[in-house]
C-alpha cells in the first residue's frame, strides 16, 4: 500500500504533468495560428464578385467598403466574413450579400443591388426603387433612361432636411400613389415610355390645381408607299388623384382612337417626324380636353 503522503505527491506530479502539456499544445496551437495568419500565401490578393442582375461595383469601392487595401495586408484567415456582411447590407446600394472565403486568398462576394425603376426629381443623383428605397445612381449604375418621379413637399414631410436621403425608404402617400402609377402604367401600357410621374399637387388645396400630371411618349411607326416613319407623339396627361385608375382605362380607349387618327394625317417628307406636346385632360367624367403644348 501506497502511504498518504506519497499518493498526493504522485496525484500533484500528474496534474502539473497533464497541465503542462496541455499548456505547452495550446501554445505550439497559437503558434502555428499566428504562423498562418501572418503567412504570405494566406494574404488576401483578389475579390470576386457576383451580382444577380449583372450590374457590379467597381472593385476599388468593393474594397474601400470591406475595410481592405494594399498597404495593409490582411489574412483570408483572420478575415471576420459576418461583420463584413453586415457592413455591406447597411451599404444604401446593396440588398443581399453573402461573402465566402476561397483558399489561398481570394474573397467571393455575392450580392444584389437595388434595381432602380425611376429618378426622384426631387434629389440630385438620386434613383428610387421598386419598395421605395432612395439610393445614388451615379457612378454605379450603367447609364439608363428612366423615367422621373416628383414628389414635392412630400420628401421633407418625410425625411426633413437631410443632405442625403440614400438609403431611406419613403413610405408616404404621395410616394405609394407614384409607385402604384408607375407600377400601373408599366403593365397596362408597356408600349409607351413614361417620361414623368408628378404626385406634387395630387393633395392641392385649390381643387383646381390639383391633379396628377403623367409625361409618356407614343412612337408610332407608320408605312406608306415603300416608306417607313417614325412619330414621336409626347403626350401629357392630366389625372385626378381620386379616380386616376378609371381615367387610364378611358385613356387606353382613347389611344385607339388617337392611333386610327394618326393614320389619316398625310406623311412629311421626313424619316422621323417629332410631334409638338399633347395635353389631355381626363380629370373630367365622361370629357377628354385636348391642348396642344
Amino acid at each position: 500500500m501506497i502511504p498518504k503522503r506519497k499518493a498526493w505527491l504522485i496525484i500533484l506530479l500528474s496534474i502539473l504533468l497533464v497541465s503542462g502539456l496541455a499548456s505547452a499544445s495550446m501554445a505550439y496551437y497559437h503558434y502555428i495560428q499566428k504562423k498562418r495568419l501572418s503567412d504570405p500565401k494566406f494574404r488576401i490578393v483578389a475579390i470576386a464578385q457576383m451580382s444577380g442582375d449583372g450590374e457590379v461595383l467597381k472593385t476599388g469601392y468593393l474594397a474601400e467598403l470591406l475595410g481592405l487595401s494594399v498597404d495593409r495586408p490582411v489574412s483570408l484567415l483572420s478575415f471576420p466574413a459576418k461583420k463584413a456582411e453586415t457592413i455591406l447590407r447597411q451599404n444604401p446600394l446593396i440588398t443581399n450579400v453573402h461573402i465566402s472565403k476561397i483558399k489561398p486568398g481570394t474573397l467571393l462576394v455575392e450580392y444584389q443591388l437595388r434595381k432602380p425603376i425611376a429618378f426622384l426629381g426631387d434629389y440630385a443623383n438620386t434613383a428610387i426603387d421598386g419598395e421605395g428605397y432612395l439610393f445614388p445612381f451615379h457612378p454605379f449604375y450603367t447609364p439608363k433612361k428612366l423615367p422621373e418621379i416628383v414628389l414635392g413637399a412630400m420628401v421633407g414631410e418625410e425625411i426633413g432636411d437631410l443632405d442625403s436621403p440614400w438609403g431611406y425608404q419613403i413610405k408616404g402617400h404621395r410616394a405609394r400613389l407614384a409607385l402604384e402609377i408607375y407600377r400601373t402604367m408599366s403593365t397596362q401600357f408597356a408600349d409607351v415610355s413614361i417620361r414623368r410621374i408628378d404626385v406634387s399637387k395630387a393633395h392641392a388645396l385649390s381643387y383646381g390645381q390639383r391633379q396628377l400630371v403623367i409625361m409618356l411618349e407614343e412612337r408610332l411607326m407608320r408605312e406608306e408607299n415603300g416608306r417607313r416613319i417614325l412619330v414621336i407623339q409626347p403626350q401629357i396627361l392630366q389625372l385626378s388623384s381620386s379616380d386616376w385608375r378609371h381615367e387610364l382605362e378611358r385613356y387606353k380607349v382613347l389611344r385607339l382612337h388617337l392611333a386610327t387618327e394618326e393614320k389619316s394625317q398625310p406623311l412629311p417628307e421626313l424619316d422621323l417626324q417629332e410631334r409638338k406636346h399633347l395635353g389631355i385632360d381626363l380629370r373630367v367624367p365622361y370629357l377628354a380636353v385636348f391642348h396642344e403644348i
